[in-house]
Formats: structure tokens, C-alpha cells, sequence
């Protein structure tokens, strides 16, 4: 889970990974800021959540952001994504304190 985002945040950012917690009663946010090559708009909105479609060619298979952000909705949380190419990506992953 977590771990991907921030090695993902790793393989493609010029060095600069950010990493921070918002946390209220209810829900924790973890916030994955990188620095590197960012996705299109295009990818974000058509593919970034659609298994077997990734960024990184042959070396991924494209489920674990799908996969995530699956989880995190059976348990009331979400992933939300900001990119820009060029400029980098955010990811802030969403989830409850507590669940049924």
C-alpha cells in the first residue's frame, strides 16, 4: 500500500519526496508529495485507476493504485491524485479511524 506510493514517489521525483499526516476525529490523511516527471491529466482521469495500466512500461503491472483505492472505499476511505507533468504528484490517501 503505503510503501508503494512512497517508493513510486522515489523511482520517478528528482530526489524530493514529501511526506505528511492531517488527522482529525474521524479520518487520517497521509500526503505523498514528489518533485518528478508527473502524469497528463489523460492518464489520471482514464487510466491511473484502471488495472493493467501503468506508467512505467513493462516493470508494472498497473493493479496497485487500483487495488488501494479499493480498499480504502470498503472502509469509507479514498485516494485523490493531483499531477502535472513535469512539475510532480500528490497523493493524499484518506482512511477512517475506525470501520466495520
Amino acid at each position: 500500500g503505503i510503501r508503494n506510493f512512497i517508493g513510486n514517489a522515489n523511482k520517478f521525483s528528482a530526489n524530493k519526496v514529501f511526506i505528511s499526516v492531517k488527522s482529525d476525529s474521524n479520518f487520517t490523511e497521509i500526503i505523498i508529495e514528489d518533485n518528478g516527471k508527473g502524469m497528463s491529466q489523460k492518464f489520471v482521469s482514464e487510466g491511473l485507476f484502471e488495472p493493467f495500466k501503468s506508467t512505467k512500461g513493462v516493470s508494472g503491472m498497473g493493479v496497485g493504485v487500483y487495488q488501494c483505492r479499493e480498499y480504502l472505499r470498503s472502509i469509507q476511505g479514498d485516494i485523490r491524485v493531483k499531477s502535472q507533468q513535469n512539475v510532480g504528484t500528490c497523493f493524499t490517501i484518506k482512511f477512517p479511524f475506525y470501520y466495520e
